[in-house]
């Protein structure tokens, strides 16, 4: 199921507030809604450059430096992904822990 952007971005402030409620400071909380946005929208590019890197068919010698350039973008779509993912994990992993606490 593909949620469309703008519900995708109404899910994401829920979760900001539902989490501000719950405690954690905004700072987290808008980091976190931030690094969410940004994996959703880099997503929707890394299926794009994906798409045009299959769309081609027999690359020939001419077309081999083309093929190049988009698989390096694809490349830089995929760490620019773990980048944000990586830090929305910790956001994550630290809410996470700071609810549990507060449940002790």
């Amino acid at each position: 199921m593909c949620i469309e952007s703008k519900q995708y971005f109404n899910l994401l402030h829920e979760l900001e507030t539902q989490l501000q409620r719950a405690g954690l400071p905004a700072s987290e909380t808008s980091l976190l809604a931030m690094h969410l946005a940004e994996i959703e929208e880099e997503s929707i590019n890394y299926q794009q450059l994906l798409a045009n890197v299959s769309g081609k068919k027999n690359a020939s010698n001419g077309q081999s430096d083309e093929l190049l350039d988009q698989l390096v973008e694809v490349q830089v779509s995929l760490e620019h992904i773990k980048s944000h993912h990586e830090a929305a994990r910790k956001l994550l992993s630290k809410s996470i822990e700071r609810l549990d606490n507060e449940e002790e």
